[in-house]
Order: structure tokens, then C-alpha cells, then sequence
């Protein structure tokens, strides 16, 4: 492995855990709030828009990881 490939996976890893990582933990947090109350349907828009942003960065990493991986 080049050290290029190296740093780029190590930016990879931290990206996923500082914004995916913290981005899951709060909607955790949310849900577990939420838990056993009437959901309002702002805030389940609000949590859903949340996740789909995480899915997204999830994909985005996934891909960069195949492109490495060449």
C-alpha cells in the first residue's frame, strides 16, 4: 500500500466517524427520546432527512474505497 493510499484511508476513516459516526449517535439519541411518545411529523421528517444524509456518506466512502481498492 502507497503511502498516498495510506493517508487516504486514514481521511476516509476519520470522515466516517467524526460525520457518519456522530450523525448515527444523534439520531440513536433522537429515537431513544421518541420512544413511547406521539412523534411529530416535523421531527420524523427531521430524523429521517438525517439518516438519508448519513446512507449518503456511507455510499460516498463505499465508493471511495472501491476506487482505492483498483
Amino acid at each position: 500500500m502507497t503511502p498516498a493510499t495510506r493517508e487516504a484511508l486514514d481521511q476516509l476513516a476519520r470522515e466516517l466517524h467524526d460525520r457518519a459516526g456522530q450523525d448515527l449517535t444523534a439520531a440513536i439519541l433522537d429515537l431513544e427520546f421518541f420512544r413511547g411518545q406521539v412523534i411529530h411529523e416535523e421531527d420524523l421528517s427531521q430524523l429521517l432527512a438525517a439518516l438519508r444524509r448519513t446512507l449518503e456518506q456511507v455510499r460516498e466512502a463505499t465508493q471511495t474505497l472501491r476506487q482505492l481498492a483498483k
